[in-house]
């Protein structure tokens, strides 16, 4: 199900309401040096990230995966 998804993006307009509408848990890859920044309107992530190995501690301490 959708719920036990995580969809990965840069690009907040597309990448984070779209997978939230069908429930799944989303993440801002702010990687991409700033080009893609949030805009006003955008639905928030439920997480940003820098770099792609930040998910770790995030997947272990907040959804309980051994990593």
């Amino acid at each position: 199900p959708p719920s036990r998804a995580m969809y990965i993006g840069d690009r907040p307009e597309t990448d984070v309401a779209p997978p939230r509408s069908i429930g799944m848990r989303t993440v801002h890859y702010k990687g991409a040096h700033g080009r893609y920044a949030v805009t006003p309107g955008s639905a928030p992530a439920d997480h940003e990230v820098e770099l792609l190995t930040d998910l770790k501690p995030i997947l272990r301490d907040q959804y309980g995966l051994p990593l």
